[in-house]
């Protein structure tokens, strides 16, 4: 078995560079002691970076009550460094698609040893949503009981793909997406030009992750261009031209999503692409890509029912859960877009 319990470099220089979700940091800071926590909420949040800083938080010598966030006592340095003994994380190892009940009994005999130095011992669970529910009933006993000394963190974008005994056992903390005005702000003050911080802070949904992305990584930004692009030329297409499209997008450089995980990120932006073409059919002005907005507002002339769009869409998410071939997955989706 690869290992999944590992140590990871956070993007951080001190607790202050994370943006947004003041109230439930003072609530993480004032709400007493919980063994096992859920922080839940859409991807690009920022939530695993949060679960970092509360793990932080709980062993910090002078812990502050608010902000400013930043503490420089030798157990938030080693934290920021990603040189604490005690924290540390459980994630799926590369090419997998789930963590599964090896990886949960691994963990719990990490959970077993003494703490190094911290007065708790941090485990994070990154991606929690993809514990089988095998691995998640091993877990139950540990999240209502965890050994002492120890603090579990469960981080998921879809909680609904949790078992409700699990759910039950954890205090759940619920974010919610950064505002765009905060979003642009914080970008600008990065060094971000304005019109492209307006223009990312929207494509971001509220997501400081994505928004960052976007901005630093120009593959990205063109991977999604050139997807949008074929979105738009899609529907009343021809078969070979359909095909020709379905081609592109399964060879788009995204940078480090490849194959499923570049499959999962096509089916999203599509969703999000689709999703603003009914938006504007119900004559709603803010959109995701109002950059795009001359082209979504002809796909909005020629389809009457865009929910059948997004039905296919769905349909192929379940489909991509199921591990179907990538290629025949995306020219099956192609092939129903374009009617």
């Amino acid at each position: 078995m690869e290992e999944v319990v590992v140590q990871r470099a956070l993007p951080l220089g001190n607790w202050d560079d994370l943006i947004g979700h003041q109230q439930e940091r003072r609530r993480l800071a004032r709400g007493g002691s919980f063994a096992s926590l859920l922080f839940s909420g859409p991807a690009g949040l920022g939530k695993r970076l949060l679960a970092a800083w509360y793990g932080a938080y709980v062993n910090c010598q002078n812990p502050p009550e608010g902000q400013p966030w930043s503490c420089d006592c030798p157990n938030c340095r080693l934290v920021l460094k990603n040189s604490h003994p005690d924290v540390f994380w459980m994630e799926r190892a590369p090419g997998k698609m789930s963590l599964g009940v090896g990886e949960a009994r691994e963990l719990i005999h990490h959970l077993y040893l003494r703490p190094y130095q911290a007065r708790s011992r941090v485990c994070i669970i990154s991606e929690a949503e993809r514990l089988t529910d095998e691995a998640q009933s091993a877990l139950l006993k540990t999240l209502e009981e965890p050994p002492d000394s120890n603090l579990l963190i469960l981080v998921c974008s879809q909680e609904s793909r949790l078992l409700p005994t699990v759910q039950s056992r954890c205090r759940i903390h619920r974010f919610r997406p950064v505002e765009d005005a905060e979003l642009m702000e914080w970008l600008a003050a990065k060094g971000c030009p304005q019109d492209s911080a307006v223009r990312y802070a929207g494509l971001a949904q509220g997501s400081p992750g994505k928004a960052v992305q976007l901005w630093e990584q120009p593959a990205l930004w063109e991977a999604l261009e050139a997807l949008l692009d074929a979105l738009g030329e899609l529907p009343g297409s021809s078969l070979g031209r359909c095909l020709e499209l379905a081609a592109k997008c399964e060879t788009l450089k995204v940078p480090g999503l490849e194959g499923r995980a570049l499959l999962e990120w096509i089916l999203h932006s599509s969703q999000a692409y689709f999703r603003d073409v009914l938006l504007i059919q119900a004559g709603a002005t803010h959109i995701i890509h109002r950059h795009r907005q001359n082209q979504l507002e002809q796909l909005a002339k020629k389809k009457t029912r865009v929910q059948d769009w997004l039905e296919v869409l769905r349909e192929s998410h379940e489909y991509a859960e199921a591990n179907v071939n990538v290629r025949l997955l995306l020219q099956d989706l192609f092939l129903k877009l374009r009617k």
